[in-house]
C-alpha cells in the first residue's frame, strides 16, 4: 500500500486564523491541549505552539468572566469582548517570530526568552487600552453617548488620530480604529464634548501594524 500522505490544512486568511485561535482559546483547555489543536493550523511545529501559548496563558490579559456592566453599552465592556481576539493576534504574531528565529537556528528557550519581552509590551498595551476605554465611559457619563475625538496634534500625532481629530463617534458602535487613546501603542487621543458636526470617525481604517 503507497504511504498515507499527510493532509495539509487550507490556505487561511489573517482574520481566518485570529477567529480559530481565538475560538481554540476561549475553551479554556489546558496550553498543552489548546497548543496540540493550534499546530498544524498555524502551519508551526508542536514545540513553537506550545511555547506560545504557554506564554499567552501565563499571565491575565482579560478582566475576568462576568460582564463589567449589564446596562448601557460602554466601552470599557467592548473592550473586554476585543481582548480574546487581541490576544489571539498576540499569538499568531508571535507563533511566526518564534518559528522564523527557531528556523535560522537560535534555539526554542532562547526564542522564548526574547518572545517574552515582546508579550509583556503587549499586556503593557492591554493596560493601556483598558485606561483608555474607563476615559471614555467616564465621558460619556457626563455627556451622553455621543462623544467627541480630540487628538493631541504634533509631530507624533499618527495619521489615523489626525483624521479623527475634531469628528464625533458613538461610544454604543466601536469605531474601527478603535476608541480614543486605543488607536496605537502610546495613543494620546481623549474622548469629550461632542464636536459641532456631522463628521464621524467611521470611515476611518486602521493601519496595518505588527502584533
Amino acid at each position: 500500500m503507497p504511504p498515507k500522505q499527510k493532509k495539509q490544512e487550507p490556505q487561511r486568511s489573517d482574520a481566518e486564523l485570529i477567529a480559530i485561535i481565538a475560538g481554540a482559546i476561549a475553551i479554556g483547555a489546558p496550553p498543552a491541549a489548546t497548543a496540540a489543536s493550534l499546530a498544524p493550523i498555524l502551519g508551526v511545529s508542536a514545540g513553537v505552539a506550545l511555547a506560545v501559548v504557554k506564554l499567552a496563558m501565563s499571565k491575565p490579559t482579560t478582566y475576568g468572566t462576568k460582564p463589567l456592566t449589564t446596562s448601557a453599552p460602554s466601552a470599557s465592556t467592548e473592550s473586554q469582548r476585543t481582548e480574546a481576539l487581541f490576544r489571539a493576534q498576540y499569538i499568531l504574531a508571535a507563533s511566526r517570530r518564534v518559528a522564523a528565529a527557531v528556523a535560522e537556528g537560535v534555539p526554542l528557550a532562547e526564542a522564548e526568552r526574547t518572545e517574552e519581552r515582546f508579550y509583556n509590551q503587549h499586556l503593557q498595551a492591554m493596560v493601556g487600552r483598558r485606561k483608555a476605554a474607563a476615559q471614555v465611559d467616564s465621558m460619556a457619563k457626563r455627556h451622553g453617548d455621543l462623544l467627541g475625538w480630540y487628538a493631541k496634534m504634533d509631530s507624533r500625532t499618527s495619521a489615523e488620530c489626525k483624521e479623527a481629530n475634531g469628528k464625533n463617534f458613538n461610544v454604543s458602535v466601536r469605531p474601527p480604529i478603535g476608541y480614543p487613546g486605543t488607536v496605537h501603542p502610546n495613543c494620546r487621543c481623549k474622548a469629550g464634548k461632542p464636536h459641532g458636526t456631522r463628521a464621524t470617525v467611521y470611515s476611518i481604517q486602521p493601519e496595518e501594524r505588527a502584533s
